[in-house]
């Protein structure tokens, strides 16, 4: 085979392939040159250097080959403070642990020495490496590493430090009494200790001038104490909680809310006071912030209906506010989320303060089906004399709507409508008769269903519903449909002339499909007896 050649004054094309650290052709002797390499970088202070030796020796453990022999190299190549190099090492040291407990030991020393380093960084580092290694005697060692670090002076520490006690607390299998004693040991077994009670450390780190430590206790706290119901709250925690409550970011805040929301004020003037301090946060951009807010405002208010009645008109707006910005952004996800506290408020007697917003509920072509089908759902329950009529019509239009779901649920909320108001009944059963000249199977089946639902409270309403059922009694496919048609026929049978023979047609259909159902039957039983007899 002759060599690729290329035009006179040209170069072979530059490759843009990347140096490959995971080459399946490596082999196993060069372990060895890997080992000369990492000493001949230890002394090197070219930090990109070595971090690329090490680098090397991650690929080979990636592939599969022992690189366990690197182990003291690897040790020291740790005294560094490239928290890039650090990270790769440590994932190293966790790996051989495992394996090779006579040297997970060496390992945890490093993590000591580190636990002492100079940077925060690799201080917080160190401590969760240590809880990543899985051998069973670094358990002896955890606790005298979370005391080093929880009382440290930086909050990244310490924040790491609470995180940790939660780790061992499910390590351990520990119950909230053991946690009292966590301290008790040290990381030197068989060493004295001062004994100290985890538990009131947290609750004290709760008033750390740091905003993310204290939000790490309170999380920490409600976790370990979770069989006990979790956190203890007391109205002096609420109070120190709620006043410095913007120091926290999102995620710190809305935990802060769920444990408000639990307590229960003590009268009716602290109750006062609680929701003028929370009305602040129902300004805020944070859905969870607002909806949290929101939660608190009706569970303390619940016992005073008017109090709660000014709730209602209080959190209207904002509610409103973030189901526009849902629709505007594309975020759906929250805009349902909202829709369904929406929903719930106007099922619970507060539908008098949406019903002038009744135009925000109404759909559009892009949106998924289910935040359609939740503003019918409230547009059922705010709907009133005064805006009916727009309602029919837009409701109306969503019956030819490409969705049959949607088409569905916009015929029951017309039905739900006339249940709920019902001097509004006669002119919406006329409407869904003009549903029934469409002759699509579903819109009849649904509008069926409902008028029998509108019949059995409104009876009277029959008229207008028995002069069309003839014309389309053969688009009633659903049995669902077929029963309701049947009740009325049933209930109406006097005002109908030709009942009977519709009742008729339908037992003669329901003879034929159990007719067929039998043949199918029949020709399965038929097929397996042939086939049992060829087996044979």
């Amino acid at each position: 085979m002759k060599p690729t050649s290329f035009p006179t004054g040209s170069m072979p094309p530059k490759s843009n392939v990347p140096p490959q650290y995971f080459d399946e052709t490596k082999k196993k002797g060069e372990v060895n040159e890997l080992r000369q390499l990492l000493k001949n970088t230890l002394s090197e202070k070219d930090t990109n250097k070595r971090r690329e030796v090490v680098k090397k020796v991650i690929a080979f453990m990636t592939l599969g080959i022992d690189v366990s022999r690197l182990f003291m190299e690897m040790i020291q190549a740790s005294y560094t403070n490239d928290l890039i190099q650090k990270k790769m090492i440590y994932l190293y040291l966790g790996n051989y642990a495992e394996s090779n407990p006579e040297l997970a030991f060496m390992a945890i020393n490093t993590y000591q020495r580190d636990l002492e380093n100079n940077d925060p960084k690799i201080r917080g580092l160190a401590l969760r490496s240590m809880f990543n290694m899985k051998f069973a005697g670094v358990v002896d060692y955890l606790p005298g590493a979370i005391k080093k670090c929880i009382d440290d002076f930086d909050p990244y520490v310490k924040k790491t430090a609470i995180m940790a006690c939660v780790k061992y607390y499910y390590l351990k299998g520990m119950s909230s009494e053991d946690c009292k004693s966590l301290f008790a040991g040290s990381h030197n077994p068989g060493g004295s200790f001062k004994v100290d009670n985890m538990i009131d450390i947290l609750y004290n780190l709760i008033r750390d001038p740091n905003p993310h430590v204290s939000a790490n206790a309170l999380m920490a706290l409600d976790e370990i104490l979770q069989q006990e119901g979790g956190i203890a709250i007391t109205s002096k925690m609420i109070i120190y909680l709620l006043n410095r409550i913007k120091e926290y970011d999102e995620y710190g805040q809305s935990f802060i809310l769920e444990l408000v929301s639990k307590y229960s004020p003590r009268n009716e003037g602290e109750l006062l006071d609680l929701l003028n301090v929370l009305d602040e946060r129902l300004k805020q951009s944070s859905s969870s912030i607002v909806l949290g807010s929101i939660k608190i405002f009706l569970n303390f208010t619940k016992d005073n209906p008017t109090i709660h009645k000014q709730v209602y008109e209080r959190i209207q707006s904002p509610l409103i506010t973030m189901v526009t910005s849902g629709e505007v952004t594309g975020s759906y996800e929250l805009a349902y989320i909202v829709l369904s506290h929406i929903s719930f408020i106007v099922s619970r007697g507060g539908n008098e303060f949406f019903e002038k917003e009744y135009k925000h509920f109404y759909c559009k072509t892009d949106e998924p089906s289910y935040i359609k089908h939740m503003k019918l759902e409230i547009l059922k329950h705010i709907a009133s004399a005064t805006s009916l009529g727009d309602i029919m019509n837009e409701l109306g239009v969503y019956v030819t709507d490409i969705d049959n779901e949607t088409a569905k649920a916009s015929i029951q909320a017309l039905g739900g409508i006339a249940l709920r108001i019902p001097q509004m009944a006669t002119p919406i059963v006329k409407q869904l008769c003009n549903f029934l000249t469409y002759q699509q199977s579903h819109i009849v089946n649904e509008t069926m269903i409902v008028f029998q639902d509108i019949l059995r409270k409104h009876n009277n309403e029959y008229k207008d519903i028995i002069q069309i059922l003839e014309s389309c009694t053969e688009y009633v496919t659903d049995a669902e449909a077929k029963c309701s048609l049947i009740w009325i026929l049933g209930e109406f049978g006097e005002h109908i002339e030709d009942a009977p023979y519709i009742l008729e047609t339908l037992v003669d259909n329901l003879k034929e499909n159990s007719d067929s159902n039998k043949v199918k039957k029949n020709s399965i039983d038929f097929k397996c007896e042939t086939f049992l007899e060829e087996t044979s």
